[in-house]
């Protein structure tokens, strides 16, 4: 059992994920206020400093690539995940998971532009690009796609110059156009 004098202002801890981080109040047990190196600032229990669990919003713990990052877009909204964490976790999914390249090989050699690595980045973006408000408001699953390569063709990184999102008929149209 972690105990008061086990832990106390100033001292520095590393996470599961390698983030260092220091306490920089301890009122009890279950309300430590902690600063990662990153910059935020986390309330956590006393326990999960010891066991390493407490977590960054910059740790690496999307395909060891990307992070929720601080901001007002939540993963998350009455315990679901939202549409945008959807469309950019499947997005880093399609490029950093080697089973999603196995069974679809187009996405070989795909990259995230560093930007979007982190989930705030790419949920501010995501507003300003083409299609998007047609592709926020459709309940349908799968009718609609965040497309990389309809307006640079060939391309094979995500970011805000190339993407656009689009219906699934569009996006069909092109498949097969720039790859063999």
């Amino acid at each position: 059992m972690t105990k008061k004098y086990d832990i106390k202002v100033g001292d520095r801890f590393q996470n599961r994920k390698g983030s260092w981080y220091e306490v920089v109040k301890y009122n009890n047990c279950e309300d430590v206020m902690i600063k990662f190196d990153a910059g935020d600032y986390s309330f956590v229990q006393a326990i999960n400093i010891r066991t390493g669990s407490v977590k960054s919003a910059y740790d690496k713990s999307v395909h060891g690539i990307g992070c929720v990052g601080e901001g007002v877009f939540s993963p998350t909204v009455n315990g679901k995940l939202t549409k945008l964490y959807n469309a950019w976790y499947n997005m880093m999914r399609r490029c950093y998971n080697a089973d999603v390249q196995e069974r679809q090989p187009t996405y070989k050699g795909c990259t995230v532009h560093p930007w979007w690595h982190n989930f705030q980045h790419f949920a501010a973006d995501a507003h300003y690009l083409d299609g998007f408000e047609d592709w926020y408001k459709n309940d349908i699953p799968h009718a609609w796609a965040l497309d990389k390569d309809i307006i640079l063709p060939g391309n094979k990184e995500y970011g805000p110059n190339a993407c656009k999102f689009v219906h699934i008929e569009e996006n069909s149209k092109h498949k097969g156009d720039w790859y063999e």
